[in-house]
């Protein structure tokens, strides 16, 4: 019985100039939409200075929305509260959104914090492994055949399928992955705000 598998192996084998390099990438774009609460006065960007003013009402494309339940069926709501955060200029990445649950989260038990932080990195390793953040609906599977580059300096530096290196991958990217709003393009419609989240690095 053999365990080989061509495609794993042509991964290994690939040439480094062939790898995903993890610089400079858009890994994520979500249309998010909110609606402006009651009691607060929102006739312009400009206004948009707290977290409570704004609503998640749903991302924009269906498909999107949906898979994030292949995470948790409630993280697709901690995403909005980072967007928030982000529009808001309190927060830019993931690592900074766990530190920021731990501080102003009265109830943020050790538990929680650790479920919250394996989210995140759920959510990372499909990201970068699957197609979660396309505009269809995803099956969630993972693809390990990428192979992923880490530019250092002048070199890219192959990141290997092993689980260990995945791991540090994943947590690397937690501190890396920026999150991006231009405010220029926001898009206040009645009482609805639109405005669209990027997934940097």
């Amino acid at each position: 019985m053999s365990f080989y598998n061509p495609n794993i192996q042509s991964a290994f084998e690939a040439d480094i100039h062939e790898s995903i390099v993890l610089r400079n990438v858009i890994l994520a774009s979500y249309k998010m939409v909110f609606n402006i609460r009651e009691g607060c006065l929102v006739t312009s960007v400009e206004d948009l200075r707290a977290v409570y003013q704004l609503e998640f009402l749903r991302i924009e494309s269906a498909f999107q929305h949906q898979n994030f339940e292949l995470v948790d069926s409630e993280f697709v709501f901690l995403f909005a509260e980072m967007a928030l955060n982000v529009l808001i200029g309190k927060l830019s990445t993931f690592d900074e959104f766990l530190h920021f649950k731990v501080e102003y989260t009265p109830e943020m038990d050790r538990n929680k914090f650790l479920y919250l932080g394996d989210c995140i990195l759920n959510y990372i390793e499909l990201l970068i492994y699957s197609d979660i953040a396309d505009n269809i609906q995803s099956s969630g599977d993972l693809d390990f055949t990428k192979l992923l580059g880490v530019r250092k300096y002048d070199s890219i530096f192959p990141v290997f399928n092993s689980l260990y290196d995945r791991l540090k991958l994943y947590i690397g990217l937690r501190k890396q992955i920026r999150f991006d709003i231009d405010r220029n393009f926001i898009l206040l419609n009645g009482r609805e705000v639109r405005f669209e989240l990027k997934l940097r690095i």
